[in-house]
């Protein structure tokens, strides 16, 4: 007998080798695919609801007009040391959205200053500004900056003894959110900080504080 016959002998047993049912893992990855199905839905859902709509519903070609009420303080630097003053102001505005994203405006706004030694004043500004609107669900985050005109009565020209009132040109960048609940209407507030450019040895600031509401026309 050879070493082949001793393998093939019949009288060693043969153990079947044992199947393994992949039919198992099939059916659980299926059935948690099948769980999992509503809930991949809802979110994907979700997703197009905050991307689409909202896009779809941004403000390309509309107007708005707006009306608010905020603070402007200012500090000045004079040989007696600091003088910080403050200008509430009423605030009128028009803006124009160019597409979902920029819009362009105007923003004239008034109100008296007062503070330190020296007496109230009348306080005047006039803005061109630019907006970047974040249109995202009700609330409307934006950028703006832009230039404009700063008059006020009393002003550091004034003070150094000049009759005319100190008109100056500003720059300026800040920061707003808006509420719109309502595609007609908005609540809004925006901190700006004002660069007084012809008048930087005297003025710093202003620093604006404001609160609008405003309407839109289509």
């Amino acid at each position: 007998m050879n070493g082949w016959d001793d393998v093939n002998d019949s009288s060693i047993p043969i153990h079947p080798t044992p199947r393994v049912d992949f039919r198992v893992g099939r059916t659980f990855h299926r059935s948690v695919t099948r769980q999992s199905r509503p809930i991949l839905v809802a979110v994907s859902a979700l997703l197009l609801s905050m991307l689409v709509p909202f896009t779809a519903a941004a403000e390309e070609g509309e107007s708005a007009w707006s009306v608010g009420a905020g603070l402007m303080t200012f500090t000045h630097a004079r040989p007696e040391g600091t003088v910080v003053r403050l200008a509430p102001i009423a605030d009128v505005a028009y803006r124009y959205a160019v597409d979902d994203f920029w819009e362009l405006g105007v923003a004239p706004a008034a109100g008296p200053g007062f503070g330190g030694d020296y007496p109230a004043e009348a306080v005047g500004r006039a803005l061109f500004e630019t907006r970047y609107v974040i249109d995202a669900l009700t609330w409307v985050p934006y950028l703006c900056f832009g230039i404009g005109v700063l008059a006020r009565g009393d002003g550091p020209s004034k003070w150094d003894g000049h009759q005319q009132p100190s008109v100056d040109m500003t720059g300026h960048a800040g920061l707003g959110v808006e509420w719109r609940p309502a595609r007609s209407w908005s609540l809004g507030l925006v901190a700006k900080y004002h660069a007084t450019i012809t008048d930087l040895d005297q003025t710093v600031g202003p620093i604006e504080v404001g609160f609008s509401a405003s309407w839109y026309v289509d």
